[in-house]
């Protein structure tokens, strides 16, 4: 309780400037994040085949974000390695945040990752993204979370 009474004293401050910061921030998001996009740099996204790797296997990842009106700071980028198993369906999920290393005029960002299964199976890689600001106490708490498939 302590952390949400402190943000709700804060925000009461200075006449809600920072409770209307947050819920403008809040509000931009969910205007534009419908048009944000997903896309693997090789244009292999879609393919099945090609995003399941072997045991052992080390891969860069790289993801074009396409998010006018979106900041960086305003994105968290991941990509998702599952564990593959024909007995018992996904399991083993493991995170790994991705960088970002270029962005365009026209508000394409280029996120790269370097990726490494252990040796215990195959993995399906998947990329997400997900709204972030620093008063969320969850990251899932916007619902704004978009998937490369």
């Amino acid at each position: 309780y302590m952390p949400a009474m402190k943000r709700a004293e804060r925000y009461a401050e200075e006449d809600y400037r920072e409770l209307n910061r947050f819920a403008q921030w809040r509000n931009r998001m969910s205007r534009l994040w419908p048009d944000l996009h997903l896309e693997l740099k090789n244009g292999l996204g879609m393919d099945e085949d090609l995003r399941v790797l072997s045991p052992g296997e080390k891969r860069e990842i790289i993801l074009l974000v396409k998010s006018e009106g979106i900041k960086k700071k305003d994105l968290d980028v991941e990509v998702i390695l599952e564990r593959q198993d024909a007995y018992r369906g996904h399991q083993d999920m493991h995170t790994v945040s991705m960088g970002l290393v270029a962005e365009s005029a026209d508000g394409v960002k280029e996120y790269r990752a370097t990726v490494e299964t252990a040796h215990d199976g195959s993995y399906r890689f998947n990329c997400r993204v997900m709204a972030t600001h620093t008063d969320l106490f969850n990251p899932h708490e916007t619902r704004l979370l978009k998937w490369l498939d």
